[in-house]
């Protein structure tokens, strides 16, 4: 999960979608960044909403103020994925055949992509959610509308692909995306629109992106978690925030 302020985006990170490799080309220019496990990364937004409303409850400052993205997945793509990442990692026995797996009461049938998306209220209000294959295409627009360059994209957390997606039989297929229906939708819905989405965000926001400059090589990344800290002194700046506790009294409560 990345939150620029000042190029007022936010990233929130779906399962098997290249997130991984997003937030390293993104990271650089976001004050607020979530890395570590697995569940402090792929964060939902309405949890972001929920823990960053110190800064979404500014004037000025309102979700609907920033650009607001994410990546979805053919469902059937991405519990192919997943079938490809656990068999590379060691995670499932070789032998496990990926309809097998489908057949049984895996975790990964009662995970969803959309609810990554929503508002409390079920409701999806983000700018653009981006089908996956069009990550390459699409990322180097939105950099350039966000103010900046999109540096060298790193290839990272890729699945061995031990099986193809055209290697699933269609009856399969159908039944995978008919239990992710709500998913399967709105993939199909960002796969015919996406393209005009992204236009009218351009349209929305070149003309103010235009005189955002990146930050010098090597000038320090304010609000990046470091040694278990972070620096706080530019939403200080920005927004007049200061932390309900200072690291002694938090420490005293924690300890």
């Amino acid at each position: 999960m990345l939150i620029g302020v000042a190029r007022r985006f936010v990233f929130v990170a779906n399962t098997k979608t290249a997130s991984t490799s997003i937030e390293a080309a993104l990271g650089e220019v976001a004050e607020i960044t979530r890395q570590g496990s697995a569940a402090r990364k792929h964060v939902s937004w309405s949890r972001v909403r929920e823990e960053y409303g110190f800064l979404f409850d500014q004037p000025g400052f309102a979700p609907e103020s920033f650009f607001r993205f994410g990546v979805l997945r053919e469902p059937v793509d991405w519990v192919l994925s997943w079938y490809n990442y656990r068999l590379g990692r060691g995670d499932l026995p070789s032998a496990t055949r990926f309809e097998a797996l489908w057949d049984t009461g895996d975790w990964v049938k009662r995970k969803d992509q959309l609810s990554h998306f929503v508002d409390t209220d079920g409701g999806c209000r983000f700018d653009l959610l981006l089908p996956h294959g069009a990550v390459d295409e699409a990322l180097p627009r939105i950099c350039r509308m966000l103010g900046f360059r999109l540096p060298e994209v790193p290839r990272r957390n890729v699945s061995r692909h031990s099986l193809r997606r055209e290697e699933i039989r269609e009856g399969l297929a159908a039944r995978i995306n008919g239990h992710f229906a709500r998913d399967h939708s709105a993939f199909l819905h960002w796969e015919s629109c996406w393209q005009n989405a992204l236009g009218e965000a351009e349209a929305r926001r070149l003309p103010e992106s235009a005189g955002e400059q990146p930050a010098p090589a090597g000038m320090p990344r304010l609000g990046r978690p470091r040694n278990a800290h972070v620096d706080a002194r530019k939403i200080e700046r920005t927004l007049g925030w200061r932390p309900s506790e200072t690291f002694e009294t938090g420490l005293r409560k924690t300890v």
